[in-house]
């Protein structure tokens, strides 16, 4: 990215930002700072005003532009219902789930036959 003067500066977003910033600085300094507020914190937070705003013109000169909300929005690719998604995920998770009570019903039925017939040859064996 190269400066190039002709690009525009949204100067109204830019304030509108730092509104926003210092409301939010401000509540921090009632809420959280009030007994050590001074005069050297205030001054600071308006000293962040004409910063805030070079920076941000500089960048914009450069190229650099931060995409809006509603921007992102309409990048992001639509989602499918929960209520589809979820009944998909039922059923592909419940197949597997019913092949294994199988496969443990045939494996618990097989121990018990054999035991069975480890018992039945005992028991052969003792003359019981």
């Amino acid at each position: 990215m190269a400066w190039d003067s002709t690009r525009t500066v949204n100067w109204a977003r830019l304030i509108r930002e730092w509104i926003v910033y210092a409301v939010v600085m401000a509540g921090v300094f009632l809420i959280f700072l009030r007994d050590n507020v001074s005069a050297g914190s205030v001054a600071g937070l308006a000293a962040s005003f004409p910063m805030y705003l070079i920076f941000g013109a500089v960048l914009a000169k450069m190229g650099y532009q931060r995409k809006t909300l509603s921007d992102l929005r309409r990048e992001t690719p639509a989602r499918a219902p929960r209520s589809s998604r979820r009944s998909f995920h039922n059923q592909v998770e419940v197949v597997p789930l019913q092949r294994a009570e199988q496969r443990l019903v045939l494996h618990s039925f097989a121990q018990t036959s054999a035991k069975k017939d480890n018992d039945a040859q005992l028991s052969l064996h003792h003359g019981d």
